[in-house]
């Protein structure tokens, strides 16, 4: 069976708000330096063309030179008119504290994982040392934890716990198996192989407590998901707490999501039929299970569908907003208050291969009584930055082609460009141009900054071999597994070069097809024995953050 991209359902309606934004955001900037501008109200140029640009929130603009000073990163600063200023940019960590002959490998909360020539080293922020060279391999482990490995004498590979002073832990049983998404969770580790056990240890290193069950999730909110088999060959699932002892469950035929302000959503399977629902740590149904969708926010709404109709609901089960018959999409901001217009998709048939939206959707917003404020016009928009926001439009030439609008769907900004970013009310930074095209990718260098704008601009699962090709070429690799899961039948990989920043030393990017050759789902891959452990993602996502790669955690379903 495939493994599923997991999203956590509390998040996953929001992770599509999250997705949209980065059509607007400044990630493929650098791609894009050529042909981006600020603009004001009136669409004058502010900022000409020929750099790179990032609004800074404190009303300027970091601008770098892209021909003669992208190489040196140097920046400047242009107040909201356009004009050099004298302010120092804010700068990300990045290599330049570390010492001479170290290169950065990745950065998570202030501590920069750097390769030097005896191995790997961690420092702080700052650029103080604090885990030395000598290590083969260090990995971040969260909760400022870390493992570390190295050859010992006999040649086999010693593994330790390190703290974030750098003192040795404890030394790790040398069967541990730390993967690389394995994080420390409430104080929680599992260092059990996936599939085969399950010990999770404590921050001395300590065994916390031993379970069987094969697929385990990480602890929130006090309390952790797993599933198995019985003895009849049932799909089981349910929750235990910090002994590793079942509290709630077990479930049959269930997805369980992780709890979060002591809710947490599930859906069940009965006789072909899907229905979700919302449990509280009791494991009583606050919400009953017999929705078709449900999906927590952090504020404790859950927005459900029951037979095509969106409601938002509260922890009680009261009806907060009830969304028109014909609503098909609802894009629910993170936070709603009584003003907030909700950018809602109305109409539409199958999912577009070229365009986000449905085939024949329109788009507006209802307000929060549930009124559409104005007939849907747009072929997708998203939620207001004060009084403005982000709207598309089918050009002439059937490209989707993106403006400013105002509350009462007016154009500010008239649908031309490819991507925009909302600056202030009256300042946009814009891009006319497409990002990447299938020629980008036939070109030496990094092609990750291009599969993620891939990911964007198509469609992959359910794609054509033949269509596949017609966009990477020939694969680097084909082969046909030696054990075929249910529908695969071979799998093709694409280099992303050395270097590619794609998380976990990833290179390629590997596609598997089913037996009548259409893509079934795809993995970053880096060519080592753990690759047969990372999941296949089977739904079509865009990228939350270039900076940190293909990992599952920076993935995000696309509208819909």
């Amino acid at each position: 069976m495939h493994e599923k991209l997991l999203v956590n359902n509390s998040l996953k309606i929001a992770a599509i708000a999250l997705a949209a934004w980065l059509l607007q955001s400044a990630s493929f900037t650098a791609a894009m330096a050529d042909n981006m501008q600020v603009i004001n109200a009136d669409g004058k140029t502010v900022i000409p063309p020929g750099y790179s640009i990032e609004y800074l929130k404190v009303g300027a603009f970091a601008v770098t030179n892209s021909a003669a000073e992208s190489a040196s990163k140097k920046k400047y600063v242009f107040d909201l008119n356009g004009n050099p200023i004298d302010r120092p940019v804010p700068e990300p960590v990045t290599d330049q504290v570390l010492p001479e002959g170290y290169s950065p490998a990745s950065n998570e909360d202030g501590f920069l994982l750097a390769y030097g020539h005896q191995g790997t080293a961690v420092f702080t922020s700052s650029g103080r040392q604090i885990i030395p060279l000598g290590f083969n391999v260090v990995q971040y482990l969260g909760e400022h934890m870390f493992s570390a490995s190295k050859f010992g004498d006999t040649g086999a590979t010693n593994k330790f716990l390190i703290d974030s002073s750098g003192a040795t832990v404890c030394k790790l049983p040398d069967w541990a198996w730390i993967g690389p998404r394995r994080r420390f969770h409430e104080g929680l580790l599992n260092i059990g192989e996936d599939y085969i056990n399950c010990v999770f240890i404590n921050k001395l290193g300590k065994v916390a407590f031993k379970c069987d069950y094969p697929e385990v999730g990480d602890f929130a909110d006090g309390l952790c998901t797993v599933r198995y088999r019985n003895r009849d060959g049932k799909d089981l699932s349910g929750f235990i707490n910090h002994l590793g002892k079942m509290i709630i469950g077990p479930f049959k035929d269930a997805c369980l999501y992780p709890f979060a302000n002591g809710l947490a959503s599930i859906t069940r399977s009965e006789n072909g039929v899907t229905k979700a629902g919302v449990l509280n740590k009791s494991g009583k149904f606050v919400i009953p299970l017999e929705f078709d969708t449900i999906s927590g926010y952090p504020d404790g709404t859950f927005l459900a569908a029951k037979g095509g109709r969106f409601i938002l609901l509260n922890r009680k089960a009261q009806v907060l907003i009830k969304f028109p018959a014909n609503c098909t999409t609802v894009q629910l901001p993170l936070k709603v208050s009584k003003d907030t217009l909700i950018p809602c998709g109305f109409g539409g048939t199958v999912d577009r291969k070229k365009y986000i939206g449905k085939l024949g959707s329109k788009w507006s917003y209802c307000d929060t009584s549930g009124k559409i404020v104005f007939e849907p016009r747009f072929s997708y928009c998203t939620e207001f930055v004060g009084d403005r926001a982000v709207a598309w439009a089918i050009s002439h030439d059937d490209e989707q082609l993106t403006g400013v609008i105002d509350k009462k769907g007016n154009w500010i900004i008239e649908p031309k460009y490819q991507w925009i970013q909302i600056a202030t009310s009256d300042r946009f930074i814009v891009c006319s141009e497409p990002t990447k095209s299938e020629d980008a990718w036939k070109e030496v260098g990094n092609r990750y900054s291009t599969f993620a704008e891939f990911l964007r601009k198509y469609q992959f699962i359910g794609m054509q071999h033949a269509e596949l090709q017609r966009i990477f070429g020939e694969p680097g690799t084909s082969e046909t597994p030696a054990r075929k899961t249910k529908g695969w039948t071979e799998s093709i990989s694409y280099d992303l070069t050395p270097g590619a920043s794609c998380g976990n030393a990833c290179t390629q990017v590997e596609f598997g097809l089913d037996q009548d050759g259409r893509v079934f789902g795809w993995r970053a891959a880096g060519g080592s024995m753990q690759d047969c452990a990372r999941p296949w993602i089977t739904e079509d996502v865009t990228i939350e953050s270039t900076n940190k790669g293909l990992i599952l955690g920076n993935l995000a379903p696309k509208p819909r």
